[in-house]
């Protein structure tokens, strides 16, 4: 008897014009993911974690019971995907893959075939190729190219192992980030993910603020990914001392890239788990913190010149 061969997946696979840190964010974010997705409040990246959300065509919404089966954080997400009252189970996995400052998705919707058992015309493949490639050509990346970030990119005259040290280095660090004319002082540094950089910066007047990163990926002496917020005296996050409704993280990504022998650093950075006041009065800064990072990253140039 000759072996029947298993039912294709449906497999779509679209690149995002944002590194993969951005993309999961999306992916797994409920703020983020109501944006472009569904309204999934309790969601969480967990093995384990079961959600469940209305959804389908306009004359006829179902019931989905999903459970979360696997989550790499930048890499891999997948969780089941069935409808409440009908037979039939599948798998909906997206796996991210870094492609330069771009994220490739590559999402594989299995076990479809399982659905014919409930004989539901919604439920046919082709609704489903057709949601999917919306979904994903569509809303997420238009969600992804309209979400406000920084991009700042500055040539260094420094190898980049030069420059990524005067970023990892506390000695280093404590010269020339910051905001012009304060002086910085490095009150705890943990270089590994999940680590805390937290600093004091001291004005002239008297006037003090603190500050704080997390770490979240060191690759050195290409890739440094953290988390920046306002911070109190004992390095716990908090509001903006100064600044009504901005967001309380901010997701950075910082790549160097070294061309005869110059080191070319950009910066890619957008509010985490922000709400849409939040998100508003971010992108309103956009042009000040554009302004205010291009007078830190002249003080690294001086450092540069100075070694």
């Amino acid at each position: 008897m000759a072996n029947q061969k298993s039912p294709r997946p449906l497999v779509i696979e679209r690149t995002y014009p944002v590194p993969p840190e951005l993309v999961w964010q999306a992916l797994t974010d409920p703020i983020q993911m109501k944006k472009w997705y569904f309204d999934l409040p309790d969601f969480k990246a967990e093995v384990g974690h079961r959600f469940q959300f209305e959804g389908g065509p306009p004359e006829k919404t179902y019931l989905h019971l999903c459970e979360v089966k696997a989550a790499v954080p930048n890499q891999k997400l997948a969780y089941s995907w069935r409808y409440d009252g009908y037979p039939g189970d599948s798998l909906v996995t997206f796996e991210l893959f870094a492609e330069g400052e771009k994220t490739r998705v590559k999402l594989t919707h299995s076990g479809l075939e399982s659905f014919a058992a409930a004989n539901n015309p919604d439920f046919a493949a082709k609704n489903f190729e057709m949601g999917w490639t919306d979904i994903l050509g569509r809303s997420l990346m238009d969600f992804l190219q309209i979400t406000p970030g920084l991009s700042f990119t500055r040539v260094l005259d420094a190898p980049r192992e030069l420059v990524f040290k005067a970023w990892t280095q506390p000695e280093r660090l404590a010269k020339w980030w910051g905001p012009t004319g304060m002086e910085l002082k490095v009150l705890k540094f943990d270089l590994q993910p999940s680590g805390i950089f937290h600093y004091s910066m001291s004005a002239k007047n008297g006037f003090q603020m603190f500050g704080r990163f997390t770490f979240r990926e060191i690759t050195s002496p290409e890739r440094l990914v953290f988390i920046n917020s306002f911070a109190d005296e004992e390095g716990n996050i908090i509001p903006a001392p100064i600044i009504e409704n901005f967001p309380l993280e901010v997701h950075n990504v910082l790549t160097f890239t070294e061309q005869d022998g110059k080191t070319i650093m950009t910066l890619q950075g957008g509010p985490l788990r922000a709400s849409e006041t939040e998100i508003a009065t971010y992108r309103g800064m956009k042009e000040s913190m554009e302004k205010g990072f291009g007078g830190t990253f002249d003080q690294l140039v001086e450092y540069l010149k100075a070694l």
